[in-house]
């Protein structure tokens, strides 16, 4: 660590808090949501639950290719038969659920400053509430709103915002097979994510993954609608259209699918390949990212590589309504084993692909490569390193070539996990900005402490 991280005043503090918290010794509890419907733990749906993002396991994902249930087990108040259509009422219930986050410790060394910035510690991070399961005898739904400080510059609860986030409403041909399902999918979540894929790892995505976001959970809103299917507990796969990564408006969109193929298909050990795709007119340009001053409270866009805006007629960053065509493919491979006696670990390789042409002759090609390992034991303890390599190309609306140059992508995650619905993590990431033509600008670090607990 740098010199300017030295363990006095707020750092011994943070110290010593951790201490006293990892040594309290407590039993596994469970999480909501699944949970409440299934009386399973949560380690049955997710592989390492935990944090920053956790991901789903055989169990998981299925349940949500069934519409957030799983087959034969419903509790619901229920009136008239099942195809009385108007007549019929299925209300099912303990579904709903809260989230909790704070910011236990910050700190963070720009890229090219010369010494971290102060220290922080924010108890009300975010609030979240959501809703997980059925809602009738053929639909589901997954929804989130989180209750966050952006509104001021200072990140306080003197202006707060809400954020109406995750959004996933199924409708489900057949919910009570066994091993096969098809249906169909209303959301704001990503292609990838919508068979249980995502949003873990976040890390590693490249281009494809990289749709719009800020700190994690407010982004422009965007519509997919997609024909989704789970087939012999073997395939899983979607396909369909999606409005673009900044708007929910039709003038412009995008087709978007996943297919994926498990080669081992159990909690315990796991193994897929999965793709996916996206083709149109619509998205976020690789060159710029979104961002929301507190004075306005809207999305703007600034240069993700600094110095693109400069290349332009107009010298403005390029946006979505810049985009000629977009393409992007990801493959990765996932292998998983869970409780390996105290063991679990998670694998994942990615490549993406992304290429965009615009409509004032310029071009942007991205090529990423990452992977991700993260092991667990006994569901308590946590370690995760990450890493991930861009290969940027950007030729401008004269047609002229420009060298965009960057260093690895690096991190590591730890995560001690008290109770099953309750995570401490600590996370060493680090950042640059990237420049056109010009080295990129390196040296940032990120040490960050947060607490995470649903209920």
């Amino acid at each position: 660590m740098s010199k300017n991280f030295v363990f006095t005043g707020p750092n011994a503090l943070f110290m010593l808090l951790a201490a006293l918290v990892l040594s309290v010794p407590f039993d596994a509890g469970a999480v909501p949501s699944f949970s409440r419907q299934t009386g399973m733990s949560c380690n049955q749906c997710h592989t390492l639950h935990g944090g920053p993002v956790p991901n789903f396991t055989m169990t998981g994902k299925k349940f949500r290719a069934y519409g957030y249930r799983i087959p034969s087990i419903k509790d619901s108040l229920q009136s008239g038969e099942p195809g009385d259509q108007g007549e019929r009422l299925n209300l099912l219930n303990d579904f709903f659920s809260v989230r909790f986050q704070s910011d236990v410790y910050s700190k963070t060394k720009s890229p090219g400053a010369a010494s971290y910035s102060e220290a922080t510690t924010n108890p009300t991070t975010r609030l979240a509430g959501f809703y997980a399961g059925p809602i009738g005898d053929n639909m589901g739904l997954w929804t989130e709103m989180y209750f966050i400080p952006t509104g001021s510059a200072n990140q306080e609860w003197s202006l707060g915002l809400a954020s109406f986030e995750e959004f996933d409403l199924r409708w489900v041909f057949n919910p009570d097979n066994p091993s096969t399902s098809f249906g169909m999918s209303l959301t704001n979540q990503s292609v990838n994510e919508i068979a249980g894929f995502g949003p873990f790892p976040v890390n590693i995505g490249g281009g494809f993954a990289g749709r719009a976001g800020i700190n994690g959970w407010a982004h422009p809103n965007y519509a997919n609608v997609l024909f989704t299917g789970w087939v012999n507990d073997r395939h899983a796969f979607n396909i369909g259209l999606n409005t673009g990564d900044t708007n929910p408006g039709w003038d412009r969109y995008n087709w978007v699918g996943a297919y994926s193929y498990a080669f081992l298909n159990t909690n315990a050990h796991e193994l897929w390949l999965n793709t996916a795709f996206r083709v149109g007119h619509d998205v976020l340009p690789l060159t710029s990212v979104a961002t929301v001053p507190t004075n306005t409270r809207d999305f703007s866009y600034v240069d993700r590589i600094a110095g693109v805006a400069a290349t332009r007629a107009g010298g403005n960053p390029y946006v979505a309504a810049d985009i000629d065509n977009a393409k992007s493919y990801m493959a990765e491979v996932r292998w998983s084993r869970q409780d390996y006696g105290p063991h679990s670990f998670e694998a994942i390789l990615r490549y993406t692909t992304n290429s965009e042409d615009y409509t004032d002759g310029g071009r942007t090609k991205l090529s990423s490569v990452g992977g991700i390992l993260r092991y667990g034991w006994r569901h308590t303890w946590y370690f995760g390193p990450y890493w991930r390599t861009d290969d940027y190309k950007f030729r401008d609306r004269l047609g002229v070539d420009h060298a965009v140059d960057s260093n690895p992508d690096v991190g590591v995650w730890f995560g001690y996990k008290p109770y099953e619905n309750v995570l401490l993590n600590f996370q060493v990431a680090r950042t640059e900005t990237l420049r056109l033509d010009q080295p990129p600008v390196t040296g940032g670090r990120i040490y960050s402490l947060t607490l995470d607990f649903l209920y």
